[in-house]
């Protein structure tokens, strides 16, 4: 599932495969899938390998790739319904995280399995944009536990967007302050489609933040990770500093050591040869950090 469950296989996944010491156990595998999904790539990269699948086995994998493959049209429907708030000279929103990496990352006309659609307010345009939604036949759902996201349901309950304050949460990240993220709307760039996203240093900082707090510890978001790395290919130093002056410098050590040991050699060549500085006030953390992900994944 490690090597399967991503958007485009390594050069040398048939080579590790048949060096498992035995046969690929589905049973096992798929109810590691979990809630974010890639079942569709697990199936797609099973059929090109000419993987024996049990019968009941393709028989799961089918049905949760029907179900996959509609919430993902379903954001994609959503995504084009939103174009007027996304799109402008000076955006009132930017996206963050999914369809963001899909533009910048994928391949073309690969699916991207997606639940939600993730987006950053500018301070200030809170009250006009959530009324540009409720006019547009958005409803809020509930809001973000940690007080900086609400949930939106489209029409019929088809589509769901994440709306941010702020790209993390300012309790745990104090130098997000409403400057910082002002900053960020100052500093952000346009994707073909005119729609409006973090820039790829604080994108990838996002990302790696986001992985440190165990949003991306699934193996499709790592997928999406070691993608995002080798398309923008942003400077670890940049990243590192990015995430320093939101108050992360612990999350970038924990981020990074996670992030190599979960395939060293799928990364670009400047992240494989990242060295984290460490000292005795770390090693506690990293132990923490080293046992949380052998029981993530």
């Amino acid at each position: 599932l490690h090597l399967l469950c991503r958007p485009v296989l390594p050069d040398d996944t048939a080579a590790r495969l048949a060096a498992l010491p035995g046969p690929v156990h589905w049973g096992h595998l798929l109810g590691k899938l979990g809630h974010y999904g890639g079942t569709s790539w697990v199936l797609a990269h099973a059929q090109t390998l000419e993987l024996p699948i049990p019968a009941n086995a393709r028989a799961h994998l089918q049905r949760s790739m029907r179900k996959e493959v509609a919430r993902a049209m379903w954001t994609m429907a959503a995504y084009e319904d939103l174009a007027p708030l996304l799109r402008g000279h000076a955006p009132r929103v930017l996206l963050l995280k999914g369809r963001a990496i899909e533009a910048r990352a994928y391949p073309a006309r690969l699916l991207r399995p997606s639940n939600d659609i993730d987006l950053l307010v500018r301070p200030g345009h809170r009250l006009e944009v959530e009324n540009w939604l409720t006019d547009t036949g958005w409803t809020r759902v509930l809001g973000g536990g940690d007080g900086h996201a609400d949930l939106w349901h489209g029409p019929g309950r088809r589509g769901a967007i994440d709306l941010h304050d702020a790209p993390l949460s300012p309790s745990r990240f104090r130098g997000l302050t409403a400057t910082a993220v002002h900053q960020l709307f100052d500093d952000a760039v346009a994707l073909d489609d005119g729609t409006w996203t973090l820039n790829d240093v604080d994108h990838t900082a996002l990302l790696l933040a986001h992985l440190h707090a165990g949003v991306f510890t699934d193996l499709r978001h790592l997928g999406d990770l070691a993608c995002w790395l080798h398309a923008v290919r942003p400077a670890p130093s940049e990243v590192a500093d990015a995430l320093h002056r939101w108050g992360g410098t612990r999350c970038w050590r924990a981020a990074i050591t996670a992030l190599q040991r979960w395939d060293h050699a799928a990364l670009p060549a400047q992240w494989r040869d990242v060295r984290i500085e460490s000292s005795w006030r770390d090693a506690p953390w990293r132990s923490l950090v080293h046992l949380a992900w052998q029981g993530s994944v």
